[in-house]
């Protein structure tokens, strides 16, 4: 049906990660690709995920620049703490260039 909207789609993780309020709608990638301008207006001004599908499987997204950046944002804060969290319980290191050596002579030694 032209103009019809597809059902959203709740299962999808991008659209849970992304959109922790929304639900996706999902569109074949044919039928993405005939209406591109307007699902990328709707995530750029309204902030609408968009899932495109091949075969009824998820497997790519249309969501603005601004709502990418959020999401490496949050991503980059999770992965800080936890490195963080490791090195707080970790003991002492071991210089690079000792590990490096450590690894060649396992390499090097007879199996």
């Amino acid at each position: 049906m032209p103009g019809a909207r597809p059902a959203p789609v709740g299962t999808a993780r991008a659209a849970d990660t992304l959109y922790s309020h929304r639900v996706a709608e999902a569109y074949p990638l044919v039928i993405a690709q005939s209406r591109l301008g307007e699902l990328v207006s709707r995530a750029q001004h309204e902030h609408e995920p968009v899932l495109l599908t091949e075969d009824g499987t998820p497997v790519a997204a249309i969501v603005s620049v601004a709502d990418l950046e959020e999401f490496q944002r949050t991503q980059d804060a999770a992965d800080i703490a936890a490195c963080q969290a490791i090195k707080a319980r970790s003991g002492p290191g071991l210089p690079h260039e000792e590990f490096m050596a450590m690894l060649e002579a396992e390499d090097a030694a007879p199996a």
